[in-house]
């Protein structure tokens, strides 16, 4: 997660004016918008270059279920909160078919564990856009499937734990605390994220103005 509380992206005042550390960074740093480049303050130079994965993706159709279904987000070391979560979700929410995602590290180690919980789906989609265009909810404490899920999914919560306040101090998404507040949310009738800017989080035209940086890149070599 590339923000303000990442400490490899961000510098005292004393690093950014070191000239001979400077030269062990990147003179060039390209973001996928200008959320992510403005949040950190490292001495490069930024660009907002945009998600090529995201953007070809992006146009599938969003698929419709006879069956909700809810997918639980995991960033590589909560799966065990998850899965807890998930069996609560599974007792309070009858009509909804729950899904886990394991963190890439997670996969092979956790799956066999998650087998444990019979009421778990474990969601082994390669492509993230493909998993979320069936997905009705979509919460995680703190992975970037969050902004991915953006204009995808139509609920999308974010568990307000103090990892999460520390890792991800801003965030457009909406909170949730404990279960009973994420239960009444997904009860209700009430549209999330509808004023969420997709466009701050990943820049349009991704291959125009990437081309648009090798050209000056390559022009400052020559």
């Amino acid at each position: 997660m590339v923000n303000k509380a990442h400490e490899n992206y961000n510098f005292s005042s004393l690093i950014r004016q070191n000239e001979e550390y400077k030269l062990f960074l990147p003179d060039d740093f390209l973001a996928y918008g200008r959320e992510w480049s403005t949040s950190i303050n490292g001495p490069f130079i930024k660009h907002n270059i945009g998600n090529p994965y995201q953007s070809q993706n992006f146009s599938k159709k969003i698929k419709k279920n006879d069956i909700k279904k809810i997918l639980l987000v995991s960033d590589g070391i909560n799966i065990n909160m998850l899965a807890n979560l998930s069996k609560k979700i599974f007792t309070l929410l009858k009509n909804y078919q729950v899904f886990i995602r394991p963190h890439p590290i997670e996969r092979h180690s956790f799956k066999k564990s998650l087998k444990l919980y019979k009421h778990i789906k474990i969601d082994n989609e390669e492509n993230i856009y493909k998993s979320l265009l069936d997905k009705d909810v979509v919460i995680s404490e703190m992975s970037t499937v969050l902004y991915d899920s953006i204009n995808i999914v139509p609920k999308i919560f974010i568990l307000r734990t103090e990892k999460s306040k520390f890792a991800i101090p801003t965030h457009p998404f909406n909170e949730v605390k404990n279960i009973n507040e994420l239960v009444k949310k997904i009860n209700s009738n009430k549209k999330f994220n509808i004023k969420i800017n997709i466009n701050k989080y990943f820049s349009k035209d991704w291959e125009k103005n990437y081309n648009t940086y090798i050209k000056k890149f390559i022009s400052k070599q020559v």
